[in-house]
């Protein structure tokens, strides 16, 4: 049994294509659950229309706004199937998402999920391209915990929370998701999961993101300190509650790859001094190509911009090329 779980707040522009989506695919949930967060537009109107279209849906409805990750939960307490998908009001998925998942879990019955690649889709739906994360296998694969150290080590984080499907029981195990973490919930779940069970992988895109700029992930990423609190949070996760899964050296390199993250992103360029600072304070083991470019950036963000990519590009190694030309290969094959 499949049960997609659902939060929604305000996204009643969003619901119908969303659901419309999900009750298309080759293989059908036997159970959507939207969880209504206290909104105030349309949205308990247009999932009471689809309840009665598809009788598949049902509805639980907060009483005061408790925020994505508590909704998420909160139904994910309710979820009878043994494997779910966590689905976004604003996202679509797309054909063989389901099917596709379950059909490699079923060959990997230890593994704890089964991930894939997403698209980028703006405000209005218009297709922005593959959305740019790691591909850490070239075809439909389980990944033992054992290679999942090795590729975490190696390459970073490569799930995408909205194609996750997971096997309950084991999402159940850890807890759930923990509030404390919002928006990097789904890449910290999912890297321990694959410590602990394994993965699957499908270098397919079976999902589209929809970036919008009040959305939950751009909120967070806008806010430096928020950021590296956030970051802090889940190194001391690592440091304590699961320590067993990650070492000191691992937990170093995988805030260092967080930070570099802003870079990439073009964050950095949009901080103020005393931001800059405290960037600059969290980077762990600065090295001389750090100090350089650092020292620059508080000078001038011209010459920021003209040396972050440069940057980036000496921080990389062959995978990131290899990872591209992947990315290519998806994007003209679809697979």
């Amino acid at each position: 049994m499949l049960s997609v779980v659902m939060p929604n707040y305000n996204h009643s522009k969003f619901l119908p294509k969303a659901l419309d989506a999900i009750f298309s695919q080759s293989l059908l949930p036997d159970e959507v659950i939207v969880v209504d967060d206290a909104s105030t537009d349309r949205s308990i109107d247009v999932i009471t229309e689809y309840s009665k279209k598809y009788s598949k849906i049902r509805l639980l409805k907060n009483e005061k706004n408790m925020g994505v990750v508590a909704s998420l939960n909160k139904g994910l307490k309710e979820v009878k199937g043994e494997f779910v998908h966590c689905a976004g009001a604003d996202d679509k998925v797309l054909p063989g998402l389901y099917e596709k998942s379950i059909a490699l879990l079923s060959q990997c019955p230890a593994a704890g999920y089964c991930s894939s690649l997403s698209g980028l889709i703006d405000e209005d739906g218009n297709d922005l391209g593959l959305f740019s994360s790691i591909i850490v296998k070239s075809k439909p694969s389980c990944i033992s915990p054992k290679e999942s150290l090795v590729k975490l080590w190696r390459y970073g984080s490569w799930i995408m929370g909205n194609s996750a499907i997971y096997r309950t029981s084991i999402l159940k195990g850890i807890g759930y998701f923990p509030l404390h973490l919002e928006s990097y919930n789904d890449a910290f779940c999912g890297d321990l999961l694959a410590l602990k069970h394994g993965a699957c992988f499908i270098p397919e895109r079976l999902v589209d993101w929809r970036r919008l700029e009040k959305g939950y992930s751009s909120q967070t990423s806008n806010q430096i300190p928020k950021m590296i609190h956030l970051i802090n949070r889940i190194c001391e996760l690592m440091k304590n509650e699961y320590a067993a899964y990650f070492s000191s050296e691992y937990i170093r390199l995988w805030k260092r790859r967080e930070l570099l993250g802003m870079v990439r992103q073009g964050t950095i360029l949009r901080l103020s001094s005393h931001e800059l600072e405290m960037f600059v304070r969290e980077f762990p083991s600065l090295k001389l190509l750090d100090v350089l470019y650092f020292k620059l950036i508080g000078i001038s963000k011209v010459w920021g911009r003209l040396l972050s990519r440069s940057y980036i590009m000496l921080q990389g190694n062959i995978f990131q090329s290899m990872n591209a030309l992947r990315r290519f290969y998806v994007k003209t094959h679809g697979s």
